[in-house]
């Protein structure tokens, strides 16, 4: 139960991190490169704040979570729906086992 959160949240940030390589499409400006790798920074930012303060990180990932839920709430006849549904569940399942594992924990 310790290393699930971890291992997900390593798993964010390198699917996150995968959409920099469309950067190199000559569609694509460098802004877009550049979005897509301040997004992965920020979230290798959470993960390291969450490894560190679960409770704090945990709380990071439900707000992550919850942005995306919020605009497929908003729209369910968008053909990215499903999409979103999937990239809010995750971050907000990874933050719900920070926070067990953070209120857990003996305080010091």
């Amino acid at each position: 139960m310790y290393f699930l959160p971890r291992i997900v949240s390593i798993l964010i940030v390198g699917f996150l991190g995968l959409f920099v390589l469309e950067g190199f499409d000559p569609s694509f400006g460098w802004q877009s490169g550049l979005s897509h790798a301040l997004l992965a920074l920020v979230a290798l930012a959470v993960a390291i704040v969450a490894w560190k303060w679960p409770k704090v990180g945990g709380w990071f990932f439900l707000v992550a979570g919850i942005m995306p839920l919020w605009e497929a709430i908003k729209s369910p006849d968008s053909p990215a729906f499903v999409g979103q549904l999937l990239i809010g569940i995750v971050p907000i399942l990874t933050g719900v086992l920070f926070l067990i594992e953070g209120y857990k924990k003996p305080q010091r």
